[in-house]
């Protein structure tokens, strides 16, 4: 995320995308915020910088307002900055280099210690990107008098910048820059004598010495309205630039034989010594990319890596994938580098030239002595000879050297040894054999800095970067130069094509549409293939056979059929795509080839494999896939049911160590395994019923994982057209168990009448098939769906029946899952005594078989028992022990709910700063795995805890949020809780009739056995309200019925409620 002051509105960016900062008032306190990166300002400070020395007395409830609307903003927005509340003010917890304002002041810092030690060259680089980071007036929008006072700080810097940077391009020679920029500012500031001295000496550097005396008599005029005179640099550079004019005039007249006034005859004049002669130029450079744009850091580096050894040879090899820029990045950086040397010297080495083989060295250093005009009969035959001469021509010169397109093995000889060369290499592979050299790495560029590419590259102008249709281009290039070029050439050459039109055409046609005159994306990846060995170029086929653009070492291995041990083929495969860089290694044996070399792959795969041979590698690839993830599922969830069909032992799974292990492979695999089965459905050779059946077998292989870590939207999609093939093959089993799955994914995301529907089709299978195991599995699914759609009393039947066939079945697995879910139930109806009896012996079948991920799940479902018991201390520690186990394991949703309980046992015993941490945490971490209904309850709980604290306009807020996304969830027992709380909230701010109303829904919703706790809640609360109004009778029905409630289930708050009726009944009768 990004936050830019350095406008007239304030900006937010996530991803590059604008995002919506808010209203006014929420962009300043943003604004205020920001300034202060990462650290605390106190409440009052941004009170009265956003609304004056003299706020109105409501002021804090808007900012409360302003601040969770601001943190929702974030939040909607994907960012991961945190809006943080400490105990005296708010912070922005965001890196200082993500706000624009604190990026230029580290940019000026680190300018300033090069310019310092002498290195212009890096800190004008530096310097420039700081003032580009400039969009206009600083915070124009935000009104008042602290704004106002940094603002003007604002615009002192970027002055101050304007001076430094001009000042080093000075030194470097760089007058036409300086006059070009320095001209606009100055005539903005006329009575800044800093820039007007700094624009003579730039004009009296380019021999303009009149426009240089102009500058000066301009600023003496101003300066006199005012009532004073230029100072003594500005005077001082106007006697330089007179002296100059002088100098020239004497020249000239010299030049054309006019005798000098004064001048002394010639035989009494002293032989001046000659001076050396400046040795000559030697220059073969291309030029200079006139729209080159972006990679600040890249060129930082280069520049600064050539400065730190005046005294010996530095080589840089920047190396990369075909097509990311490397030849422009070295060329750009010759020419920021050309003024310091005499020997600047460019060499086409042609590793990958169509028709012409690499040069080898030999022949290059003959063409690099031909450019030091060596005549060609004193160029010796022998390569070691000629790079003999070749560093004695180079005796005592300064050379830049830059060796483009280079192949391994060929660049060492052509390296002088000369102090104080450069020498800048480019090249495919990453030329590891060269020791002692700067390696630099190219990358695709980020998302806003390829848009920023092709807006220049389509002359669409500094606002085009912003357009939305311009990033879709860059996004549909893979941010690949190349193919940005390609793109941008087609701009201009259409004038009357859209960016739209042109996302659309390349989303259409891929690789055909990055075509021109002069770049060709498909035949610069070709040459890459083509300088491949066999093994190497037979892998990078089959990468493109993979369904995905990532894949691991043994996927690949799978696809070659390597069966050698620990897949040394297929290793040694990757290494020499990764040292050309066709692949890029993303972790130990994991492999990312980019979206357009994996097409290119694809396409020539189509081309040069024959058909059964990809279909051969591909059903190998499912078949790796349908193995592993059948051994992964198996670790983690050893108690689902699973299809009859197992994967053959011919293709051996990964040995996981444990639960842990088996989640990071799935986390890692899950867009490699999605993709495999569209492949399977889909794909190419979907018609073929071997390759089709793994659009059913992995599905189902992974459906336990699926169910606990995976995406439930994309899995319900699989899943769907599993039971659907199913059908087709007339399965009855595994069309039992994908309806029962299915119905798992869609109670998870709360289609409830999908998930009953599938879960009874599931049941009406396993029935007429007489597997009674499969009718206890769709039964207790059932009772599942009822209790989240809050028919617990149907929950509780289908559950216990679950159990009695689970017995039947001697399923002690299935026993103790049908207790937790009974627990569940019963603590909700408030059959407290049957709740713990039955989480008892639960618990007691996992301990007995030693499975303790499932023990630790149904003691966190019974810890909420404990504590409507009041038993605080035992619920707390069975939560710790758990959130510790399945932190252990890996199972970050379990831990999440553990964190929640905990936050729901701190809340109970008033430690409202430990209940906001684990709500907020456990908030946080369900939205980031997708699991909104969670999400949500534990908002309710974080809003509970804030009117608890004194809170109430932030939790009215925070209520509000989870009010507007719960509703859709159908969850009555939630909703009942979310209202008991907005009441709690509401009568905390005084709104009593708005209060009562929320009570009245919390009691109708709660009610017909949904949650007999939040009922009594609602009860006790409506009697209180009853009798701060003077209703005592309405207040003791209440109460009643809240105390009855109490009774039945055991619950510590019997007591209060007794004590307030026997209360109201003393104050009756001394009334009487």
């Amino acid at each position: 995320m990004e936050i830019r002051l350095l406008g007239p509105a304030v900006r937010v960016l996530v991803d590059g995308r604008v995002a919506d900062a808010g209203t006014l008032k929420e962009r300043s306190i943003l604004a205020v915020l920001a300034l202060s990166a990462g650290k605390a300002v106190p409440t009052a400070t941004l009170v009265e910088r956003i609304w004056g020395p003299s706020p109105s007395a409501s002021v804090r409830s808007s900012l409360y307002s302003c601040i969770a609307r601001i943190r929702s903003r974030l939040e909607s927005a994907g960012s991961e900055v945190g809006l943080r509340k400490l105990p005296h003010g708010y912070a922005l917890e965001i890196a200082p280099d993500a706000v624009d304002w604190h990026r230029v002041r580290n940019l000026r810092r680190q300018a300033r210690d090069l310019a310092e030690s002498g290195d212009h060259r890096t800190a004008v680089v530096l310097l420039s990107t700081a003032l580009s980071l400039w969009e206009g007036e600083p915070l124009a929008e935000i009104p008042g008098d602290w704004i106002h006072g940094h603002r003007a700080s604002m615009n002192q810097t970027r002055l101050l910048l304007v001076d430094s940077w001009a000042r080093s391009c000075l030194r470097i020679g760089h007058y036409d820059d300086v006059i070009a920029s320095v001209s606009e500012t100055a005539a903005r500031h006329p009575n800044n004598e800093r820039l007007a001295t700094l624009l003579m000496e730039a004009l009296a550097g380019s021999g303009r010495h009149a426009e240089a005396a102009d500058v000066y008599h301009r600023l003496r005029s101003v300066l006199a309205e005012e009532g004073n005179n230029p100072g003594g640099p500005a005077q001082a550079a106007f006697q330089q630039v007179l002296a100059d004019q002088s100098r020239d005039a004497e020249g000239s007249a010299e030049s054309s034989g006019a005798p000098r006034a004064n001048a002394e005859p010639a035989a009494a004049a002293s032989p001046a010594p000659a001076a050396p002669a400046a040795p000559r130029v030697h220059d073969s450079l291309p030029r200079d990319i006139g729209d080159f744009t972006a990679r600040g850091p890249e060129l930082a580096e280069i520049l600064s890596r050539a400065s730190e050894r005046p005294g010996g040879t530095t080589v840089a090899v920047v190396s990369g994938m075909a097509g990311v820029g490397k030849t422009a990045l070295a060329v750009r950086a010759a020419h920021l580098l050309r003024d310091d040397f005499d020997v600047r010297l460019r060499l086409d080495l042609h590793g990958h030239s169509p028709g012409q083989a690499p040069t080898e060295p030999g022949e290059a250093l003959h063409t690099l002595l031909r450019e030091l005009e060596v005549d060609p009969e004193r160029i010796p035959p022998e390569t070691q000879a000629r790079a003999a001469l070749w560093s004695s021509r180079l005796a005592g010169r300064r050379v830049l050297l830059v060796l483009d397109d280079a192949a391994p093995g060929r660049v060492a000889p052509l390296i002088p040894g000369t102090p104080g060369c450069v020498v800048l290499v480019t090249s495919r592979w990453q030329l590891t054999e060269l020791d002692g050299v700067h390696h630099l790495r190219l990358f695709e560029p980020t998302e806003s800095e390829a848009a920023g590419m092709l807006a220049a590259f389509a002359g669409l102008g500094p606002d085009g970067e912003g357009d939305p249709d311009v990033r879709r281009v860059a996004a549909v290039c893979g941010r690949l130069p190349i193919a940005l070029r390609v793109a941008g050439a087609r701009l201009r050459r259409h004038p009357a094509w859209t960016p739209g039109h042109v996302a659309d055409r390349i989303a259409r046609n891929g690789l055909a549409e990055m075509r021109s005159f002069s770049h060709d994306v498909a035949s610069v990846f070709e040459m890459s293939m083509q300088a491949l060995g066999d093994a190497a170029r037979a892998a990078f086929l089959r990468v493109g056979s993979h369904p995905a653009a990532e894949l691991s070492l043994s996927a690949l291995a799978a696809a070659l059929d390597d069966r050698t041990p620990h897949a040394a083929v297929a290793e040694s495969a990757a290494e020499e795509l990764l040292e050309t860089n066709l692949i890029e290694e993303t972790a130990p044996g994991r492999y990312r080839v980019h979206g357009l070399l994996h097409e290119f792959a694809r396409l020539r795969a189509a081309e040069l494999l024959p058909v059964e041979e990809r279909r051969a590698a591909l059903l190998r690839l499912l078949d790796h896939y349908w193995s592993a993830g059948d051994t992964a599922d198996r670790t983690v969830h050893p108690e689902r049911r699973r299809a009859r069909e197992r994967p053959s032992a011919s293709t051996p799974p990964p040995p996981f160590s444990g639960a842990a292990e088996a989640r990071r492979w799935f986390e890692e695999e899950y867009q490699a395994i999605t993709a495999a089965i569209a492949a399977a459905r889909d794909g190419e050779f979907a018609d073929s019923s071997d390759v089709r059946r793994y659009a059913v077998r992995l599905p189902l292989a992974i459906a336990g994982l699926n169910d606990s870590d995976g995406a439930w939207e994309h899995a319900e999609h699989d899943l769907a057209a599993c039971l659907e093939l199913c059908r087709e093959q007339e399965d009855e089993g595994t069309t039992a168990l994908a309806a029962f799955e299915l119905s798992c994914l869609q109670r998870r995301l709360r289609r409830l009448d999908d998930a009953e529907e599938n879960a009874e089709a599931a049941l009406a299978q396993w029935w007429s098939q007489g597997d009674v195991t499969g009718e206890a599995w769709a039964r207790d699914q059932l009772g599942l769906v009822h209790c989240d759609a809050a028919r617990n009393l149907d929950a509780v039947a289908e559950h216990e029946e679950a159990l009695r066939l689970y017995r039947t079945a001697g399923d002690l697995r299935g026993c103790a899952l049908a207790l937790d879910h009974l627990g569940i139930c019963r603590t909700r109806t408030g059959d407290y005594d049957a709740a713990e009896a039955a989480f008892e012996e639960a618990l007691g079948i996992w301990r007995a078989a030693a499975e303790r991920p499932m023990e630790a799940r149904t003691m966190v479902n019974s810890a909420l028992l404990l504590l409507e018991r009041g038993y605080h201390r035992d619920a707390q520690r069975m939560c710790e022990q758990s959130r510790a186990l399945f932190l252990d394991v890996g199972d970050r949703r379990a831990a999440a709910q553990a964190s929640n309980n905990i936050g729901e046992v701190a809340l109970y015993r008033q430690e409202y700063g430990d209940a906001v941490d684990h709500f907020s945490a456990a908030r946080d971490l369900f939205r980031e795995l997708g699991d909104d209904h969670n999400a949500i309850q534990a908002e309710v709980g974080l809003g509970r805890t804030l009117v608890a604290c004194g809170r109430a306009v932030e939790a009215q807020e925070t209520l509000r949020q989870a009010s507007s996304a719960a509703g859709r969830l159908r969850d009555r027992a939630l909703e009942a809780e979310l209202m008991l709380a907005l009441g709690d909230a509401s009568v905390a701010l005084k709104r009593d009739s708005d209060g009562r109303l929320h009570y009245q829904n919390a009691r109708e919703l709660a009610g017909r056995g949904v949650s007999a706790s939040w009922e009594q809640g609602a009860h006790d609360r409506l009697g209180d309200l009853s009798i701060r109004e003077g209703r005592g009778a309405e207040a003791r029905t209440h109460w009643g019925r809240a105390l009855t409630i109490a009774r039945a289930l055991k619950s510590p708050q019997e007591r209060s409620i007794r004590l307030k009726i026997d209360l109201l009944g003393h104050s009756e009768s001394i009334a009487l």
